[in-house]
């Protein structure tokens, strides 16, 4: 098992390949932030689990401030899993400078409000959010 399944729910897959995550970034819609990145893509299929992904460059700082910001990015998933289950969007979350130091309250608010953009995009209107066929084979556990 992928080391970042452990901490998540098996109805939950992770991107680990970098081809995943240039997929996404091809085809998915976006909503940038302050504290960072999340982009999103709807799923064809609603029967494979939700795939979620987290990256940070090398602008973001150097190895510990880069894992020190997708440690936050992916407590903030934690804390919202269901909402993010609910939907049948692949996400990617790509950390800023700002993530690893920005108070981590005005960064939940900034989560939930993109989550809220990104929900009501999908119940207007089901163009609104592009989607691919073929993103990535379900990771088995």
């Amino acid at each position: 098992m992928p080391r970042d399944l452990r901490h998540f729910n098996s109805e939950i897959a992770i991107f680990t390949k970098r081809q995943d995550f240039q997929r996404m970034t091809k085809h998915a819609a976006f909503i940038a932030d302050s504290g960072f990145i999340v982009q999103y893509l709807k799923k064809n299929d609603n029967n494979k689990p939700c795939h979620i992904g987290f990256t940070a460059s090398r602008k973001v700082g150097n190895a510990v401030i880069r894992n020190r910001s997708k440690r936050r990015l992916r407590a903030l998933v934690r804390t919202h899993l269901t909402t993010l289950k609910r939907n049948d969007i692949n996400y990617v979350f790509i950390a800023r400078k700002e993530t690893a130091t920005i108070d981590f309250s005005k960064m939940e608010k900034k989560f939930i409000r993109a989550l809220n953009k990104i929900t009501s995009a999908s119940t207007t209107s089901k163009n609104d959010i592009p989607h691919h066929k073929n993103l990535q084979k379900p990771v088995t556990s």
